[in-house]
């Protein structure tokens, strides 16, 4: 019987104990060979044409992720489009002769760029296409962009997901000094952040309820984010939280501060920094174009971009 292979944003059940040790140490190691296969670069993938969007799923997603609240409004929140993306962004990585080592996959990178709102009882469809194949120095980033429409053709949202596919720890590479070194310049990033104005600030307290809820709106039910022992035999220090979870909660942090207009929000441009645990409390902090999210350590979790609409005269 072969083992059951979960495929998620975050990290797989067999990852190692950290992706930052592979991160970090970029810089220190020689440019590789590229093991995918280059000569699917632009192939599309298509993914279930028929996704209806349901009012109990609106509502299930709201209370998931902290959305702001709409009085049962039809109109879903805009981060709800990352569900119906899920099936085109994995689509490509169960090609066989793309050779990809799901294994070693995280997600490093996540833009979502908002075209027209959608609400429930439309019907959602994704297609997906391999944009870049790349070599880095301790592995390959695999770019995947993923086209979510309605049933009448109109474009409803844009992603680009960055996946990384890790090569194996080189002997005698001094990891923890790397990390440190790595993390040590996020922080700093984060202070010279906070010298600018400061245009939102939120806290949000991660419980399991969050967790089991995203689960079960999201269809993931990866164990390492349900099961603390599934957690810690990855090699993580607890159950995590889904990633597209807590780029929600940075989403509607900022869609309260344009009073809950879900056109004010064009682009989020996230890059995950490190696992979100049960019981941390983040906070999220906006100055100009930047946003940073971290945790009860002020360590720093997830940083964005974040692209506002111009306001109306």
């Amino acid at each position: 019987m072969q083992p059951v292979v979960y495929v998620h944003l975050d990290t797989l059940v067999c990852s190692e104990r950290s992706r930052n040790h592979f991160q970090g140490a970029c810089r220190l190691l020689p440019s590789r060979k590229i093991m995918l296969n280059s000569e699917l670069i632009g192939q599309t993938f298509q993914f279930a044409n028929e996704q209806p969007v349901t009012q109990a799923r609106i509502e299930a997603y709201r209370q998931a992720t902290a959305a702001p609240a709409q009085d049962n409004s039809p109109e879903a929140p805009p981060m709800m489009a990352a569900l119906f993306a899920y099936g085109a962004l994995t689509a490509p990585l169960f090609e066989p002769n793309l050779k990809a080592d799901l294994m070693r996959l995280v997600h490093a990178s996540q833009e979502m760029t908002w075209r027209s709102p959608f609400y429930a009882g439309d019907i959602l469809s994704a297609q997906s296409r391999i944009a870049v194949i790349e070599a880095q120095r301790t592995g390959e980033l695999l770019q995947i962009d993923i086209e979510v429409d309605n049933q009448s053709g109109e474009r409803v949202c844009d992603i680009r997901s960055g996946l990384f596919i890790r090569t194996p720890r080189p002997k005698g590479l001094h990891t923890k000094t790397v990390v440190a070194e790595d993390r040590a310049a996020l922080q700093e990033k984060l202070q010279a952040f906070r010298q600018s104005p400061l245009l939102f600030e939120e806290s949000v307290v991660v419980s399991m309820q969050n967790a089991i809820l995203y689960a079960e709106v999201s269809g993931d039910h990866n164990p390492i984010h349900l099961s603390e022992e599934a957690a810690k035999m990855a090699g993580l220090p607890g159950v995590i939280l889904h990633q597209m979870c807590t780029m929600a909660f940075a989403h509607h942090a900022a869609l309260r501060y344009k009073d809950a207009r879900s056109e004010a929000l064009l682009t989020l441009s996230a890059n995950f920094a490190r696992p979100v645990l049960i019981g941390d409390t983040l906070k999220i902090e906006a100055r100009g174009t930047k946003l940073f999210v971290t945790n009860q350590d002020d360590t720093v979790v997830l940083k964005a971009h974040l692209l506002f609409a111009p306001e109306k005269k």
